[in-house]
C-alpha cells in the first residue's frame, strides 16, 4: 500500500492540504485532533468519547504498516487523519477525525 500514493494535494476554501500517509512524528499529534472532533458531537448532545483516543501503541502498529493517514495543512499541521485495517482482502475505515479548525 505504501507505494500506491505517496502525497496528493488538494485546495479547500482556498487553504491547500496534502493526504499522505502519517510519519511516526506525527502520532502523538492525532490525540488532539480526536479530543477536538469529539467536542463537537458533545456540544450537541452525543455524549461517551468525548475523553477517549486510539492507544498511541495501535497507531504505531498501524503507522508502521501503511494504515494511518494524515491531512495536514500548509503550514504541516495535522488538520485530520483516518486509520484503516485489512480483514481478509477487504479494507476496513476503522476511524476518521478532522480538527473543527479545519473543517468545512
Amino acid at each position: 500500500m505504501n507505494n500506491l500514493v505517496k502525497e496528493r494535494i488538494h485546495p479547500i476554501n482556498g487553504k491547500i492540504y496534502s493526504i499522505r500517509l502519517a510519519k511516526e512524528g506525527e502520532l502523538a499529534d492525532l490525540a488532539s485532533v480526536e479530543l477536538a472532533a469529539a467536542k463537537q458531537f458533545s456540544e450537541i448532545g452525543f455524549y461517551g468519547f468525548e475523553n477517549d483516543t486510539l492507544p498511541i501503541e495501535r497507531l504505531r502498529e498501524a503507522q508502521q504498516n501503511g494504515f494511518v493517514w494524515v491531512v495536514v495543512s500548509e503550514e504541516n499541521a495535522v488538520a485530520g487523519f483516518a486509520l484503516v485495517s485489512v480483514t481478509g482482502e477487504r479494507l476496513n475505515l476503522e476511524e476518521v477525525d478532522t480538527h473543527p479548525d479545519h473543517a468545512r
